[in-house]
């Protein structure tokens, strides 16, 4: 049949507007969709062949193994090193007395300590520093906090700079035990 539906000359044997074997061969040539033994036409870009009912379940799958795969690599990992990268303690703080622990903000000159102690006193003692707030924490909160004020690392690992948002947390503490705020 012709293009518009006559036969005779320029006719050909399929609507697709080649004759016989290129006719074939560009109907071979048409991606299809590989998942199980579906056939129809596929819809997403190379290298990967699924059609529109196909896709999301693909998707879903490919999804599925490759969370496995990186819990399993986590699970694989030593304690020390899934604290370091995904946050949390490498082990809770030993009780040596009955005093709870304390998460403090200490300054000395213009930057500002994150910490924990159980001896406040000793420890600032030592530290020759002026405690701006204490809260109830532990390990796990003080690398809470030092992971998130960290674009305000100053020198080694626990001075800041006193950024607005360190300050307004800090705020938020002393307001919490009803002492008046810093600048």
């Amino acid at each position: 049949m012709a293009p518009d539906g006559r036969a005779g000359r320029g006719a050909f044997r399929c609507g697709c507007g080649l004759r016989g074997i290129r006719a074939v061969e560009r109907i071979d040539s048409v991606r299809r969709c590989t998942y199980g033994n579906c056939r129809t036409r596929a819809t997403t870009p190379e290298p990967l062949k699924f059609c529109l009912d196909h896709e999301a379940e693909a998707a879903s799958r490919l999804g599925y193994l490759a969370g496995t795969q990186v819990l399993e690599r986590f699970l694989e990992r030593s304690p020390q090193t899934r604290a370091r990268h995904f946050g949390g303690a490498v082990a809770p703080l030993p009780k040596t007395t009955d005093q709870p622990s304390v998460v403090y903000f200490a300054r000395r000159e213009v930057l500002i300590k994150i910490g924990t102690s159980v001896r406040l006193r000793q420890r600032m003692s030592s530290l020759a520093t002026l405690v701006l707030a204490t809260e109830p924490g532990d390990l796990v909160l003080e690398s809470q906090l030092k992971r998130r004020f960290r674009h305000l690392l100053a020198v080694g690992r626990e001075w800041f700079h006193p950024g607005p948002e360190l300050i307004a947390y800090i705020n938020d503490v002393r307001a919490a035990s009803g002492a008046p705020p810093i600048s």
